[in-house]
């Protein structure tokens, strides 16, 4: 588990607090993680996730989500709907990106169009053969 090093963050927080105190410790902690979390962005091309989205990503046994989604159609163009749905997710960088940890916190990495095309089929599932009766 990554609790030590996500642990670790507050840590710091403290000891930026006990040195510096209460008003300038608190500025001063989140200053200096907006820097290092810019430098993380333009360097490594990594971007923080939300503190909301963040808690997905957790190990632990307690904390789980799933995402089900079912829809029901008669026919459908597969091919057409996987090409509109790649043209339209090239235009939002949040849909170029995996997520990746890093000193225990949950980051999104930006990657290539080429590398996108090369996972096409483990990202977009085609099932055959389901039929409703």
């Amino acid at each position: 588990m990554d609790y030590g090093i996500y642990l670790s963050w507050y840590v710091a927080m403290y000891f930026w607090i006990k040195a510096q105190g209460w008003i300038f410790g608190i500025i001063g902690y989140y200053i200096g993680r907006s820097i290092f979390e810019n430098f993380l962005r333009i360097v490594f091309k990594m971007e923080v996730l939300l503190p909301a989205d963040e808690v997905f990503f957790l190990e632990d046994h307690r904390q789980s989500g799933n995402i089900i989604a079912f829809q029901k159609v008669e026919k459908f163009e597969t091919e057409k709907f996987r090409r509109g749905l790649l043209v339209k997710s090239f235009q939002f960088p949040r849909m170029k990106s995996k997520v990746v940890k890093f000193l225990g916190r949950v980051f999104f990495k930006q990657i290539s169009e080429a590398e996108i095309l090369r996972n096409i089929n483990r990202c977009m599932v085609v099932k055959t053969g389901v039929h409703n009766e």
